[in-house]
C-alpha cells in the first residue's frame, strides 16, 4: 500500500528530487501528441469538406466551456475520508442479497450502477473534455477553450482545495473487502490520463501552457508515475496478465514519457513484447485470459486499443516497434476479423453487442494503417464499420 515504509522513502525525496529535474523535466515533452492523427488533425482544419467536423467540435467545446471544472473533492461518496483520493467501485461487484454484513458478489459484465456515485465517470469526463478543448483551440484558434482547458487542469491537479492526490489507493473499491481500499486491477481506470495528457500535448504545441502550470503537471505525473511503478498496488497492477496488465504498462509509459521519469520509462519499453505480446497473444491470435470473460470478443478488442496505443506511441519516439513485432500482433487483428458477419462461428461467451466491438476493431486496424498495417479487410465490411462516422474517429 501507499503507506509501505519503501514508498514513503520515496515521497519524502520526492519533491526535491522532482524540483531539481525542473530542465529537464520541462525538455521532456514532445513535440504535440503521441499517438493523435496529426497529419489528419491539420487536414480537418484547413480542408473544407471538413467543416461539418470542425462545427460538430467547437458546439461540444462550447458545452463544456459553460460548465464548472471538474473536481475529484466534490464527491456523493468516498471510502478513504479523504476528498482528495479519487474512489471508485469495482463496477462489476453488486451487494450480496445473502450476506448480512454488507460484501459484495461478482457479476462479470454486469455493471453496477452505484459505481456512478464515486469518481470514474468525473474521470471519464475529464478526458473527454480536455479532448474537445484542445481540439476546438487547435481548430479554432479561439482562446476560450485554451483558457478552459487551463482552468480545468488546474482545479483537477494543482489548486489546494481540489486537487487530487497522485494515486489510486482507492480504485475500484470492493466493499467488505480488503478493508475497502483499492486493487491493483482499478489502476486500469488511470488510463483516461492518456487522452488527457494527449490534449495538453496539443495544447503546448499550439500554445505554451503557463510554465507554473507545466511544472505541476509535470510533477504531478512524476509522483503519479512513482505509484505505479512502486506502490504495492503498483506492482500487483503490474503482474495482471490480462488487459488490465497491458493498460497499466501503457499508462505508466505514458505518464513517465511526459514527466521525465526515463528510469521506468525504458524499463515498460524494453519488456513489453515480451511481458504482453508474446505472453498474452498466442501465435494463432487468440487472448486466452480475455476470451475467459462473458464478453470475450469485446475484451479482446479492448486489449487490442492497448496495444495500437503503445504501437504509435512508440512510433512517435523513433522506435519500429510495430514493424518488428507484426507478425503476432496481427494474427490477434486476423482471428477477430473471421468473426464479423459470422458471429455464430465464435464459441467463447459474449453477453454484450458485439457490433460496437467489431467497429471498434475497424477503427484499430484504420489507426495501425498509418504505420504500415496491411491486414486485408473485406472493402463492404470496412465501409459497413466505418470506423469515421463518430466525430473523434474522424480526428484520431
Amino acid at each position: 500500500m501507499l503507506h509501505s515504509a519503501r514508498f514513503i522513502s520515496r515521497i519524502v525525496l520526492l519533491s526535491v528530487a522532482v524540483f531539481s529535474l525542473y530542465p529537464d523535466l520541462l525538455s521532456a515533452q514532445t513535440v504535440g501528441p503521441m499517438y493523435w492523427n496529426m497529419d489528419r488533425l491539420e487536414e480537418v482544419r484547413t480542408t473544407p469538406k471538413y467543416h461539418v467536423i470542425v462545427e460538430a467540435c467547437i458546439n461540444k467545446a462550447d458545452e463544456y466551456v459553460i460548465e464548472k471544472p471538474l473536481t475529484v473533492t466534490n464527491k456523493i461518496k468516498s471510502f478513504s475520508g479523504d476528498p482528495h483520493d479519487y474512489t471508485s467501485l469495482a463496477v462489476y461487484w453488486w451487494p450480496d442479497e445473502n450476506a448480512t454484513d454488507g460484501k459484495y458478489v461478482n457479476r462479470d459484465g454486469y455493471i453496477n450502477p452505484e459505481f456512478e456515485q464515486y469518481d470514474l465517470p468525473k474521470l471519464r469526463e475529464l478526458a473527454v473534455r480536455m479532448k474537445y478543448f484542445s481540439w476546438a483551440y487547435y481548430l479554432t484558434n479561439q482562446n476560450k477553450y485554451y483558457k478552459a482547458a487551463v482552468n480545468q487542469l488546474r482545479v483537477w491537479f494543482v489548486k489546494k482545495k481540489t486537487y487530487m492526490n497522485p494515486s489510486l489507493e482507492y480504485g475500484q473499491v470492493i466493499p467488505g473487502y480488503n478493508n475497502n481500499r483499492g486493487r491493483g486491477t482499478g489502476i486500469i481506470e488511470a488510463y483516461e490520463f492518456n487522452m488527457v495528457l494527449e490534449s495538453v500535448r496539443l495544447l503546448d504545441s499550439k500554445k505554451k501552457l503557463p510554465t507554473s502550470l507545466s511544472r505541476a503537471l509535470q510533477n504531478w505525473f512524476y509522483q503519479f508515475s512513482e505509484w505505479m511503478a512502486y506502490s504495492d498496488l503498483g506492482v500487483a497492477a503490474s503482474k495482471g496478465g490480462s488487459n488490465t496488465g497491458l493498460a497499466y504498462d501503457v499508462t505508466l509509459l505514458n505518464c513517465a514519457l511526459y514527466s521525465g521519469n526515463t528510469v521506468v520509462a525504458d524499463a515498460i519499453s524494453s519488456n513489453f513484447y515480451k511481458k504482453r505480446i508474446e505472453a498474452q497473444i498466442k501465435p494463432d491470435g487468440t487472448q486466452p485470459n480475455e476470451l475467459m470473460r462473458t464478453n470475450a470478443y469485446s475484451y479482446s478488442v479492448f486489449n487490442l486499443t492497448h496495444i495500437v496505443d503503445f504501437c504509435l506511441i512508440q512510433q512517435s519516439l523513433g522506435n519500429s516497434f510495430y514493424a518488428e513485432h507484426k507478425e503476432r500482433i496481427d494474427a490477434a487483428i486476423k482471428y477477430l476479423i473471421q468473426f464479423i458477419d459470422n458471429e455464430s462461428a465464435f464459441t467463447y461467451q459474449q453477453i454484450g453487442d458485439i457490433k460496437p466491438s467489431e467497429r471498434e476493431l475497424m477503427k484499430e486496424i484504420s489507426r495501425l494503417r498509418r504505420i504500415g498495417c496491411d491486414v486485408k479487410v473485406d472493402d463492404k465490411i470496412f465501409k459497413r464499420f466505418n470506423p469515421y462516422v463518430k466525430i473523434e474517429n474522424v480526428i484520431q
